[in-house]
This record gives C-alpha cells, structure tokens and sequence, in this order.
C-alpha cells in the first residue's frame, strides 16, 4: 500500500509536468519533430545493443548535466527515451519510471548512485532492471549535446554509449535553466529550485569562492588557453589545488583534458581572503582543433569542492 501511494503521488506530479511540457512543445512544432527524430534514432541504436547484450528489462533515469544536476530538460528527455525505447526493440521491456522512483525511494536508494555496482545489483534484485539508460546534456551554442549510456546493472560496465544534438529554443533553454531539488535519497522532487548557467556567463560562485572566467583564445591551431581569477570571499587564507578533471567541451562536441594547470604559478596556491588570484588552464589536441569552432562550454574543478561551469563562451582570436 505504500509503494501505492508513492506511485499515486508521483502519478499526480508527473501528469502536471506533463502538461506543462506539452505546452512548451506544441508552440514550437518544428522544434518537436526534429527532437523526436534525434530520439527515435538514438532509440533504435540503443535498443539494437540492448538486444545484442541479451538483457531483458530496462529502466531509463533522469537525465543530468556534466555536474550530475538534474534538470526539467533532462527528466523531460527521459521520460521521452523511455517511451521511445518501449517501441524501438523486440526482446526487452522497459520499467516504468514512476513505479522505478517509488521502489527507489522505498528501498532508500539513490538514483545518483546506481550506477555504483553495489547499489545497481541491489535495485536490479528488487525491480528485475538487468540495464540501465542513463544521459548527461551539454548546452552548445544553436544545440544540446545528448550522451546517452546503456549500463549493466550486475557491474555498472558500459554496454554501448551514443551521441546526438537536438536544436536549443527559447522553450530548451527554459526546462535547461529550472533544476530539480534533490530529497536526501537523491530522488529529483518537483520542489522546484531554478539555478541559472547563462549563456556567455562570467562569474561563479563556489564553496565561499568567486571564480570569474576572463575568456578562451586559440594561441595556435591546436593549442587553447582559457584564462580565469579567483577571489576568497572568506575571512581565513584557504589551499586550492587545481584538478586535472577540470575540463573542455567545443560546439562539435568534442571533449578536451587539461594539458597544464596554473593557478598562481602552480597548480595550487594559498589564497588570502579579499586578494584576487589568477589562473590559467592549457588544452592541446595535437591533432589540432576541428575548424569552425565558435563556442566552448568550460569546466574548472578545483579541491574542497569548487566548481565552476562555464557555458557558451565564444573563443577570442590572438590578433
């Protein structure tokens, strides 16, 4: 009875945002079929391998950006993927994802954590999920980047990954910007808690720290530089180290690793409150960067904790 009443209460919720979404779509009707087809065609690559990899029964959660946060968007291209993979494959079924949350949230599991092998296996046992669709979405410049993974549920290894883009509206850019709070199971509620991540936005606030970013510029062909300061708004000096997980994403969806960190003359420094001090990070693809670039999404990740998310920002040229 229980897990009845959270089906029912999740029912209720998800008919509301249903309907909202709705609203959003329909007044963009060119929108809506080119998503759908990005879906569709991702659908039927997933399910081939869903098929191939003989598993049975699978469950498709909320979709996150690159910082794990769950977002209207990524719930709303969710719950599409698990409509779409119910008509795309023969041989499995796919979960339902309300009734998918309840048993989460009665078994007090994490939906962040499921694809740690332990928690997987223990909510493969309770639902009979033996894989996992799983998505992260990266904003860039016209479009969204989709990432979308299918996972074993017995060892959280990867069965097969696909990307696509879907065209980014006025509509896209609202259910991107509304996040999703998160219960202490972390469960995305409908408590809604808008966060911001502009396009072209400067300045972050993390951990007691402003980190703001003062740009990207090509310095050769294959060689990028994004420059960035860091102000402790605290009252104590604090140690940062710069973290090579910091990373970069071009408009062609391309990923980048940090070649070399700077942050005060290293990759760490002690930073005095109120004192403003600069960094740097260097991307190299020796392969050189594919031409056209316009925009990159930036991701500086330090100790303790501080992130800062960088989207859209348009790469300068050294004149």
């Amino acid at each position: 009875m229980k897990v009845l009443g959270n089906i029912r209460k999740l029912g209720y919720k998800a008919i509301f945002f249903s309907i909202l979404t709705i609203i959003f779509f329909l007044a963009n009707p060119i929108f809506s079929l080119a998503y759908e087809q990005e879906i569709d065609r991702l659908s039927t690559k997933l399910g081939e391998k869903i098929v191939q990899a003989g598993k049975s029964k699978v469950a498709v959660v909320d979709f996150t950006d690159i910082q794990g946060n769950v977002t209207e968007l990524g719930r709303f291209l969710a719950e599409e993927f698990s409509i779409s993979l119910s008509g795309a494959g023969k041989g499995f079924k796919v979960v339902d994802r309300i009734h998918l949350k309840s048993l989460i949230k009665e078994h007090k599991l994490s939906e962040k954590g499921i694809i740690d092998p332990t928690t997987a296996r223990k909510l493969g046992q309770i639902s009979g999920v033996d894989s996992l669709v799983t998505g992260t979405i990266t904003p860039f410049g016209d479009s969204i980047r989709l990432s979308v993974k299918i996972l074993d549920m017995a060892t959280a290894e990867l069965i097969d990954a696909q990307r696509g883009n879907i065209p980014k509206t006025q509509a896209i850019e609202e259910l991107l910007a509304t996040g999703i709070e998160s219960t202490s199971t972390g469960i995305s509620g409908t408590t809604s808690a808008p966060f911001k991540q502009k396009k072209g936005q400067m300045m972050f606030k993390s951990k007691g720290f402003i980190i703001g970013l003062k740009g990207c510029t090509f310095q050769t062909n294959d060689y990028m530089v994004c420059g960035f300061s860091i102000i402790n708004t605290g009252k104590k000096e604090k140690s940062l180290q710069l973290l090579t997980t910091s990373y970069l994403y071009d408009d062609h969806g391309n990923h980048y690793k940090p070649k070399k960190l700077n942050l005060g003359g290293n990759d760490n420094s002690v930073l005095i409150p109120k004192v403003p001090e600069a960094g740097n990070i260097k991307f190299y693809n020796y392969q050189g960067f594919p031409k056209g670039i316009k925009y990159v999404t930036v991701g500086i990740e330090m100790s303790e904790g501080v992130k800062a998310v960088f989207n859209d920002i348009q790469i300068r040229e050294i004149k």
